[in-house]
């Protein structure tokens, strides 16, 4: 895709968003790590809706280093749509842990389905390249990643 084109731009003003973001807390003194996904889907399985992100080893080795499998995170939800596509970020926070960034986009044609079923509970699941599991966070509802697409 050219650089021009209006996903490209979009894309690397969602980056841009990231990095910022992660500058402003590190000058705060918190840990950050940023995760910008290759890819990524939404799909259905056991009632729940999975957003799953696919990121190269070294980061997903960061982030599961990072994050306590035991503490409670909560998600702010930042969305653009461009072309069919909803660019995330996702700011994933829990006391005592480092912040998470994870920036990827989501086809609209794979989160539509899920839109009617606003308070269904979701899931972030953050995958390396080979499909092994670096990093899970639970949500109550999918609500915040479907808004306005039904």
């Amino acid at each position: 895709m050219p650089g021009d084109h209006p996903l490209a731009r979009a894309w690397t003003r969602v980056r841009n968003v990231v990095s910022s973001t992660a500058a402003t807390y590190r000058e705060d003194g918190r840990d950050v790590v940023e995760v910008v996904a290759d890819h990524a889907t939404a799909r259905e399985a056991d009632d729940t809706v999975t957003l799953s992100f696919t990121v190269t080893g070294d980061v997903a080795d960061e982030l599961a280093a990072a994050v306590d499998d035991d503490a409670t995170y909560r998600t702010e939800v930042q969305y653009v749509d461009v072309d069919g596509t909803r660019l995330f970020v996702l700011e994933v926070r829990a006391p005592e842990a480092p912040v998470v960034l994870l920036a990827g986009g989501v086809g609209h044609d794979s989160l539509r389905p899920h839109a009617s079923q606003p308070d269904a509970p979701a899931r972030t699941l953050v995958r390396r390249v080979d499909g092994r599991e670096a990093a899970r966070f639970g949500h109550e509802r999918v609500a915040p990643f479907v808004d306005e697409l039904g």
